[in-house]
Parts: C-alpha cells; structure tokens; sequence
C-alpha cells in the first residue's frame, strides 16, 4: 500500500462519518424513532468502519467477489447501524427505520450527483462515477454539503408532507360508536391537527358530523339540533329531561380561523371501537363533538380522530 493510500482512507472514512450520521438522523426524524446523540455517532463510526471493510473487498480482495456478496455485506452494515442506533424490541419501528434510512441515503446520492452534473465541468470526474469508492475518493466538499442539506430538509419538511398528504389517506380508520344499545360504524380520519380535549375530565374529543350519526340520539334531541344547532342551551336543558343522557353532555370550547371563542355540543358515548391492523380496540375515554356541516367535502371520512385515541389504541 502507498503512503498516498492512507490520506484516502481517512477521507473515505470521515466522508462516511458525516454522511452516516445525517442519514441515521433523518431515517430517525422519518420514523419518529428517537435515539441519542451518542447512540447515532456510534452507529455512524460503525457504518464508517463498514465502508472501510467494503473499500478493502473492493480493491485488495478477491477479484471474483460477485456483487450478491457485496450486497449481503452492504445490508449487513445498514442493519448493524439501525440496532445500534436505535436500539428496540418493536420490529415493525425497526424495519420502518430501515426502509426510511435507505430512502435517505437515495436522495443524498441523487443530490450529490445532481450537484455534479450542474456543477462540474471537468470530464475526468464523470469517469470516477464508475466504481462508488473512487466516486468518494474525489468527492468536494460542495456536493458533501449538498447532500448533507438534501437531507436535512428532507427529514424537517419532507416528514410534514407526508403527515400532511400521502399519510392523510393511509390514516383513514372504521370506527364504532356506541351510545346504549345502539352502534354505528363510520370511517374516520386521524386529524393531527385535532387538539380539543374536555375541559373538565381532560378526555380527547373526537368530531363527528351530526348527519352520521343522528340515528343514536333521541327524536328531541334531533329536533332542536337541527332547527338551530347553535342553540346549545335549548339542547342542554332538553338533555336534561333524558336520564339515559343527561350525564352525557359537555361543552367542548374552540378556536378556528373568524371564531375564536367557539362552542361545540360533546356528547360522552359508552365507548368506541377502533378497527386498526386487523384487530378491535374499544377506548372508553372520549368525548364526541357534534359538526352540523360535512367534514369532507367528498365523503371520504365522516369523523375526524384525535390522535390521542389512535395512541391509545
């Protein structure tokens, strides 16, 4: 080995360091898997250890190392690096670390080649795209930085846009709710946004359009609310009358865009079941707010879950 080939290793392996910890860190942010400063260094200064094993297989082993081997090698590394950093008996928040650590790392690759596709003009680097340790070898500090910013946004914004959109129609849970002897099912989507809870018992409210539900309440009860929802005190004091009901009734405060003290009628049900990754929950510590409008304008929900109950489930 030449003395130059010691100046190279130190890059490959500092190289590697960095971009590993950014990595592990985003595929943490991705997953919502917390883990420690000191846990995500070592699990960098592991991976960084493992590219040094890839490099010598690479250019001092064997020349028929097929790139099934290779590839073995490679997962043996990332998955070494998820334990180590992430240490948890939970497999299914193992494997979703995993898979989000390798969408990272392909859209630190990709940002990196970007970068030297639009900033590079000397055509000797094009040729050291060929083999993935000499593309490190002569790697500049502008596409490490490039990378390295990919996938800070990506793990700050990106996470938000997938909670926001593409997770909006993957939350989408059946729900039952149950008031006496009466059920009804209606599919509900997890609103993170929804952050009302009872003021005084402090339970998560779940709202609810009234139009899928007023088959449960009393033909009283129908009637007033829907000559004039807003008429809370008319509904309260004919609740009042209702002794299967009148325990049931809270008031649920709220702030929106042009209301700021609002007002919604809670009812508590018996309790409501959940239908997630096929089994049944039933969580008895909800409030239901009642909505007089359609909460999607398509149908698609008819409930919007605090996530809260979603956890507790």
């Amino acid at each position: 080995m030449h003395q130059g080939d010691i100046v190279y290793l130190d890059v490959i392996f500092l190289i590697n360091l960095i971009m590993d910890y950014v990595i592990l860190w985003a595929a943490g942010k991705f997953a919502e898997n917390r883990s420690s400063i000191t846990r995500l260094a070592i699990g960098a200064l592991t991976g960084a250890i493992w590219s040094l094993v890839i490099f010598y297989l690479l250019y001092f082993g064997s020349d028929n190392i097929s790139s099934l081997k290779l590839l073995f090698v490679k997962l043996i590394a990332s998955v070494t690096m998820v334990i180590i950093s992430f240490p948890s008996k939970n497999l299914k928040k193992f494997f979703h670390t995993l898979v989000y650590l390798y969408l990272v790392a392909f859209a630190m690759g990709g940002a990196m080649l970007g970068s030297i596709y639009l900033f590079q003009n000397n055509p000797s680097t094009y040729t050291t795209m060929n083999g993935l340790m000499l593309f490190l070898i002569n790697v500049r500090y502008t596409w490490l930085m490039t990378a390295i910013a990919i996938a800070i946004i990506a793990a700050i914004w990106g996470r938000k846009f997938i909670k926001r959109n593409i997770m909006r129609s993957m939350m989408q849970v059946p729900v039952v709710i149950k008031f006496g002897e009466q059920r009804l099912a209606v599919k509900a989507l997890v609103d993170t946004g929804n952050n009302l809870r009872d003021p005084l018992t402090n339970k998560p409210v779940m709202i609810a359009e009234y139009n899928a539900l007023h088959m449960l309440f009393p033909e009283k009860f129908r009637v007033l609310f829907e000559k004039d929802s807003s008429n809370i005190e008319a509904i309260i004091k004919c609740m009042e009358n209702e002794p299967e009901w009148s325990f049931r009734v809270r008031l649920i405060p709220f702030s929106s865009i042009g209301k700021t003290n609002g007002m919604l009628l809670g009812l508590r049900p018996d309790n409501v079941v959940i239908v997630t990754d096929d089994r049944t929950v039933k969580v008895k510590e909800v409030i239901i707010a009642l909505y007089d409008k359609r909460l999607s304008a398509k149908g698609e929900y008819r409930a919007l879950l605090h996530p809260d109950i979603l956890n507790a489930a």
